[in-house]
């Protein structure tokens, strides 16, 4: 529906979404943003045939994409995957939650005496 375009041109549309050539949309500009109720919009790029939409739809208009103005030749991406971590060594100690826990603990109370004192 056009309507859900929220006041949004059709020909603004075609331009932002499917990149449609804006010299190609000139012409048909008026003539598409004057449209109301639903439109279906068919890339080029989904059929091989010519558009033939039968009894059921209405052919409207059949505009060109814009193509690329470049060519270029990109290298393969690295399909490796990432190395695993290293695991620590055996020898290592392991970092205790505790200890963590009751370094915090008493610089806590070291805190709460400073305060106490100065007061």
């Amino acid at each position: 529906p056009i309507s859900d375009l929220a006041g949004m041109p059709l020909s603004a549309y075609l331009t932002a979404a499917f990149d449609v050539e804006e010299a190609a949309l000139a012409g048909e500009a008026k003539r598409l943003d004057a449209l109301g109720g639903s439109v279906l919009l068919v890339p080029s790029a989904a059929s091989d045939a010519a558009p033939n939409p039968g009894a059921e739809a209405t052919l409207i208009a059949s505009l060109p994409l814009a193509r690329p103005d470049h060519s270029a030749e990109l290298p393969p991406a690295d399909v490796r995957p990432n190395p695993s971590p290293e695991p620590p060594p055996p020898d290592a100690p392991a970092a205790s939650p505790i200890g963590s826990a009751t370094v915090g603990l008493v610089l806590a109370a070291l805190l709460v005496l400073l305060i106490w004192w100065l007061t």
